[in-house]
C-alpha cells in the first residue's frame, strides 16, 4: 500500500487499512480462539461475523456507478463506461446516413475470413510477413463484412471513428 496515494482512495477501503493497522482485525479473530480451539468453527465463524459486522462497516460498491466512481477515485481519471453491445461503434463523425455501426459476428465464418486474407495478402504484396490483425485495412475488409457497409465508407470514417471500428474487430478476431 506504499505506492498507492491514500488520498485518493474510496473511504470504505481507507477505512479496512485504518482497522487492519490498529489491530483491530486480530482482536476479532481472538474473539473466536476459544471456539476454534474446542472445534467449534461453525460458533466461531458466527462470532467473527458477528464482530465483523459490528466493528467493520461496509458500503460495497453495488452498482455500475459507484464502480465507476471507486475506478475513478482509485485512479485518478474518468473511467469510460463500457456498452452492453461491445460490437456496436457510435460514430463522432457521421457519414452520410451512418451514424452508428453494429459489427454483427453472424456475418463471418471461417471460409469469408479465408477470403478476406487472401484478397488483403493478394494488395499487400511488400509486407506479406505482416500480422494481419495489425493491419488497419485488413481489419476494415473484416469490419465491412461484419457491419453490411461498404469498405470504401469504412475507410472514409474520421480518424478516431477509423481506429474504435478497427480496435473492436481486432479485439473480436484475437480475443473472440
Amino acid at each position: 500500500m506504499k505506492n498507492i496515494d491514500r488520498d485518493k482512495l474510496p473511504e470504505d477501503i481507507k477505512k479496512i487499512i485504518a482497522e487492519v493497522e490498529n489491530g483491530k482485525v486480530d482482536e476479532i479473530l481472538k474473539s473466536a480462539t476459544k471456539e476454534i480451539k474446542n472445534g467449534q468453527f461453525d460458533e466461531a465463524l458466527e462470532i467473527i461475523k458477528k464482530e465483523i459486522n459490528e466493528s467493520i462497516t461496509l458500503n460495497p460498491p453495488k452498482n455500475e456507478k459507484n464502480i465507476k466512481k471507486t475506478a475513478e477515485e482509485l485512479l485518478g481519471a474518468d473511467v469510460e463506461e463500457e456498452k452492453e453491445d461491445d460490437l456496436t461503434i457510435e460514430l463522432k463523425k457521421p457519414i452520410g446516413e451512418v451514424d452508428v455501426i453494429t459489427l454483427n459476428p453472424d456475418n463471418i465464418n471461417g471460409t469469408v475470413l479465408s477470403k478476406i486474407e487472401q484478397t488483403w495478402r493478394s494488395r499487400n504484396k511488400v509486407n506479406r510477413e505482416m500480422v494481419k490483425e495489425l493491419d488497419g485495412q485488413y481489419l476494415a475488409m473484416v469490419a465491412a463484412v461484419m457491419s453490411g457497409i461498404e469498405y470504401s465508407t469504412i475507410m472514409n470514417l474520421g480518424g478516431y471513428d477509423f481506429t474504435q471500428l478497427t480496435s473492436k474487430v481486432r479485439n473480436f478476431l484475437l480475443v473472440g
